[in-house]
């Protein structure tokens, strides 16, 4: 039982150790004006999030999907919450728009 358990804690130890980090670049817009320029490290379907009092919040989750990434984001502003989905391919800026309030993003893994 003892070895079970062993091998059962290694690979739980080994397969966090290989998730896949990316460095994500964010621009956050509200009201059509870029209010941060944060920069997050994401592992591999874990949640980051940032967040700077009175300003914005953002979380994320990004999975790899063939050869972009699925990328989840919670944003909340001053103004607005928008929960946006996107496809997003290796260091190519992507964007979405929910009225005045938006992201761009751009991921690139880590080696």
């Amino acid at each position: 039982m003892k070895v079970k358990h062993f091998a059962w804690m290694f690979c739980l130890v080994s397969g966090s150790a290989l998730a896949q980090v990316y460095d994500v670049a964010i621009e956050i817009m509200d009201n059509d004006k870029v209010i941060a320029t944060p920069k997050l490290v994401v592992k591999e379907g874990q949640e980051a999030s940032v967040s700077v009092s009175n300003v914005f919040d953002i979380s994320m989750t990004v999975h790899k999907q063939d050869s972009a990434y699925a990328v989840m984001t919670q944003l909340k502003t001053a103004e607005n919450s928008i929960s946006p989905s996107l496809l997003v391919k290796p260091n190519e800026p992507a964007s979405v728009m929910v009225g005045d309030t938006g992201l761009n993003l751009t991921i690139t893994e880590r080696e």
